[in-house]
């Protein structure tokens, strides 16, 4: 039986390099929601970092302003997690129903930047599922037609491939991606069958005491009339050989995560001046010469023994 919780400290460490000019930074923040519990925050900057919330996703945002320095800094986060297993919400019939508005649900079905709604990547699942199957059994076949198709990418989500991540069209060409291509295609197929669908970006922790993590996470939710969202981790189910462990993660998301962000084509607050975040798990940083890069680095430490999966 998959546990129920899991506690857990993460360090969120952002180094910048020694600059001429100011350099505008804006950090995404985890926060408390149904399926995880923000226990404490710790905060060390060299200078100050203002709370904000993005106005169409509301992700949790710090932004500040640091100076030119001719040495190295580093902003360092550290969280107190408690993450939840989250179960398929159909089983629970009194459940509360999310209702979105036309408007809202509008917005989950049109396209992002690299996230298309019509061409190549769609055509297929366009042709082989039809928009009259029930929406759940609509989105079980997107599901079980990327595991069918696609293998995994296991060189990851790293801060250095970041903007290589999400090409939809190398990755039904290759028939291969991360998380980030499984769950494009996902959200892609989902919206070009009339299922409203969002990303969701954080971590996966992995089942041991302590240690680093290379790179981010993220995994995917479609809207189904009289459940809610509902979410999908095919990255996940892809790792797994048994067909119960696979199934699993249609509906379910085990406690070994946690979230940071949701959405794409992120507009952050204040607004930044190179155009909409495509993912916003890292940093994203402005010098005078436009977008900057920063050091990355990103540690757990278990909150108590594992207990075991069976």
């Amino acid at each position: 039986m998959m546990p129920s919780s899991r506690k857990f400290v993460f360090d969120y460490q952002v180094k910048v390099l020694p600059r001429v000019g100011a350099l505008d930074i804006w950090l995404p923040v985890p926060r408390t929601d149904a399926y995880q519990r923000v226990m404490s925050t710790d905060i060390s900057s060299p200078v100050q970092l203002a709370p904000a919330e993005d106005p169409v996703h509301g992700n949790h945002i710090l932004h500040g302003m640091m100076p030119s320095s001719s040495e190295e800094q580093t902003i360092s986060m550290r969280y107190e997690i408690e993450r939840f297993l989250r179960c398929d919400p159909s089983l629970n019939p009194t459940s509360h129903v999310e209702r979105l508005s036309e408007a809202d649900l509008a917005s989950f079905l049109a396209p992002d930047s690299h996230v298309p709604v019509d061409g190549p990547v769609v055509e297929e699942a366009v042709q082989k599922i039809s928009t009259s199957a029930p929406p759940r059994e609509r989105a079980r076949q997107i599901f079980e037609n990327l595991l069918a198709t696609l293998d995994y990418d296991s060189a990851g989500c790293t801060p250095e491939r970041a903007d290589q991540l999400g090409n939809l069209v190398v990755a039904c060409d290759m028939k291969r991606g991360t998380c980030t291509e499984f769950h494009g295609l996902f959200v892609a197929h989902a919206r070009a069958l009339k299922l409203p669908a969002r990303f969701a970006f954080g971590f996966n922790i992995p089942r041991k005491a302590e240690g680093y993590i290379a790179g981010y996470h993220c995994w995917a939710e479609v809207f189904l009339p009289d459940i809610g969202w509902f979410p999908v981790d095919v990255s996940e189910a892809w790792k797994r050989q048994d067909p119960e462990e696979r199934s699993f993660y249609f509906g379910n998301l085990d406690p070994n995560r946690v979230q940071f962000t949701t959405g794409r084509d992120v507009s952050l607050v204040p607004l930044q001046r190179t155009g909409p975040v495509d993912k916003f798990i890292f940093p994203h940083a402005e010098g005078p010469d436009g977008k900057e890069d920063v050091g990355l680095k990103f540690h757990f430490v278990d909150r108590a023994p594992l207990p075991a999966e069976q």
